[in-house]
């Protein structure tokens, strides 16, 4: 029987301010160079003040999903929830011409009213659940980065940590009529801006790199290991830690897809299997 590849997703959220609308460029660059695609969720309000940057994440093949209408929590009643997805589904539509038909709120931030409001407002799969690989729930968090010889051991932890605390795969699943694709923890917020966390330096890219390669280790090749890297973080110093990512998962024969393409086959096996 033929071994599954692992599934590997580069996501990153779009909102804010941009000092230049080319800031993101080296980002996606890199995903060029790579022939990389991934799944970069954007909120109305970004997509509409910068069509230059969308243009171009379009262009190079890459999934725009929705990340709402602005960047606010999502909560409330499942009615206010769907205007807020209807109304960010319209303007992306307007703005550049495509359907979204993924989703990830702001700060991962909803509530169980938030599965009812997607699937009435046409929404197909979100990635919004976050799933810790096993060295990450280890506390005190930012000790275990700042340990002696770190990162030369995080491989082989990974190796380890796999083979000895084998961890059930993170894969997609219905929850309430909608796909869930979960992310698989830490992302760059955790490593590099989080309380509590390492608080990694632009200087220590490396460091940011290696966490995503053993974390990539500890997933079962079953899994899918969605990562979130910010495309405006990463540009801020930090964007060898994506090159350091995806050259070690090409090195594992990993295979890159969007978070559509994951929720698609996943419609897929359902259906065939009745």
């Amino acid at each position: 029987m033929k071994k599954s590849r692992q599934q590997v997703v580069i996501t990153g959220d779009l909102d804010g301010d941009l000092p230049q609308p080319n800031q993101l460029s080296p980002y996606f660059a890199l995903m060029r160079r790579y022939g990389v695609r991934g799944t970069f969720p954007a909120t109305a309000d970004f997509v509409e003040s910068y069509p230059e940057v969308i243009e171009e994440l379009l262009k190079g093949g890459h999934e725009l999903a929705g990340h709402g209408d602005r960047h606010e929590r999502f909560d409330g009643s499942w009615r206010g929830q769907k205007a807020r997805l209807d109304d960010m589904r319209a303007r992306i539509k307007q703005a550049c011409g495509v359907t979204v038909v993924g989703f990830r709120p702001p700060w991962l931030a909803h509530n169980p009213a938030t599965y009812q409001a997607m699937k009435e407002a046409g929404i197909e799969y979100s990635s919004m659940l976050l799933r810790k690989a096993f060295i990450h729930r280890l506390p005190p968090f930012g000790s275990i980065y700042r340990a002696p010889g770190f990162p030369g051991w995080a491989g082989l932890w990974g190796r380890i940590s796999r083979r000895f605390y084998p961890q059930p795969p993170a894969l997609p699943h219905w929850v309430d009529g909608i796909v869930e694709v979960p992310i698989t923890g830490p992302d760059d917020h955790k490593l590099l801006d989080a309380s509590g966390g390492p608080g990694f330096g632009a200087e220590e890219w490396e460091k940011v790199g290696a966490v995503w390669a053993a974390a990539l280790d500890q997933t079962p090749g079953s899994g899918v290991f969605v990562l979130q890297a910010h495309p405006a973080r990463m540009v801020g110093g930090f964007l060898g830690a994506l090159d350091f990512f995806i050259g070690h998962a090409r090195k594992t024969g990993a295979e890159f897809q969007s978070l559509h393409d994951i929720a698609a086959a996943f419609r897929a096996r359902v259906r065939n299997h009745g």
